[in-house]
């Protein structure tokens, strides 16, 4: 089945929060192949849908720690 491209007016965005600095980094190892990050999240997606067992198993030691609600107060960084 061939891949239809996206329709920003019917395909939903997917939300992630990813430090800037990593994300940065990515888009510049992205650029230098000619890629983008919006197309990897994409075949990131496919390749989970296709095995997810393999792909999951390849991101495990990349994966980030799960997060629970708001930060706790005492947590929570100000600045001075």
């Amino acid at each position: 089945m061939a891949e239809q491209k996206p329709d920003a007016h019917l395909d939903p965005k997917v939300g992630a929060r990813a430090p800037r600095e990593l994300q940065n980094e990515v888009r510049a190892i992205l650029a230098a192949r000619e890629k983008t990050l919006s197309a990897a999240i994409v075949a990131l997606l496919r390749a989970l849908r296709r095995d997810p067992d393999r792909t999951l198993a390849m991101l495990e030691a990349d994966w980030p720690p799960e997060k629970r609600g708001r930060p706790r107060l005492d947590q929570q960084s100000f600045p001075e």
